[in-house]
């Protein structure tokens, strides 16, 4: 369990992270009332509790202790981002690579990768499937060394390196894709990469995913 509160303005929270929910609940430790414990829960998971919500009947859960550690979706990416990657895996196979061809589209722009082959192959099968293929596999592979030995050869700290180490990055995203590639160990390690290869933009990238991935699952 990350964290467990007794109330809103709990001052001795519980849990593996007794901190973590600190920022969300803030505004709100004045204000003990149902308005804001809900506000604080639709602050949290994104779902808005509506009056027609909260008519409905809803199951309980007993929670006997001593509470097991929080479970993590498996992979990279589960580990650096367990809520996305968790909502991620929820969605259907179909949205789920519609999502990956999205971020990796604007990779192969960014990082002007659209002119290599295997690039361009996993980009046109995701549409209808998971990449794959032994052939395509050695063509990622040979990628990903050239692209790892360029920033090896670009000065240390230099604005060329780091532009070679994100188009690296974006590189292994795109192998990440593939099946039966190694590095591939579920779908959500693509993003791993991605965000490693959009250090800037990926808040935006990750508001776009989320709504795509919980969109799916309404």
């Amino acid at each position: 369990m990350l964290t467990r509160l007794e109330s809103l303005n709990d001052d001795q929270p519980a849990g593996e992270q007794p901190t973590a929910l600190d920022e969300d609940r803030a505004p709100l430790r004045d204000d003990l009332d149902y308005p804001a414990q809900l506000a604080f829960v639709e602050r949290r998971t994104g779902i808005r509790l509506d009056p027609a919500w909260l008519d409905q009947p809803h199951p309980t859960v007993a929670l006997r202790t001593p509470i097991p550690d929080d479970p993590r979706p498996p992979g990279t990416f589960g580990a650096a981002d367990p809520d996305l990657a968790a909502m991620f895996l929820l969605a259907d196979e179909s949205t789920q690579r519609t999502a990956l061809r999205w971020v990796l589209d604007l990779l192969a722009d960014e990082q002007d990768l659209r002119g290599e082959s295997a690039v361009r192959a996993v980009l046109d099968a995701l549409p209808h499937g998971w990449p794959s293929g032994e052939d395509l596999s050695h063509q990622l592979h040979a990628l990903r060394v050239r692209l790892t030995q360029e920033v090896n050869e670009s000065p240390g700290g230099s604005p060329e390196r780091w532009r070679r180490y994100y188009r690296m990055r974006a590189g292994e995203a795109v192998a990440a894709t593939v099946a039966g590639l190694p590095g591939r160990s579920y779908p959500p390690d693509t993003l791993w990469y991605a965000e490693q290869a959009f250090p800037q933009r990926w808040p935006a990238i990750r508001a776009e995913l989320w709504r795509r991935a919980r969109h799916q699952r309404r």
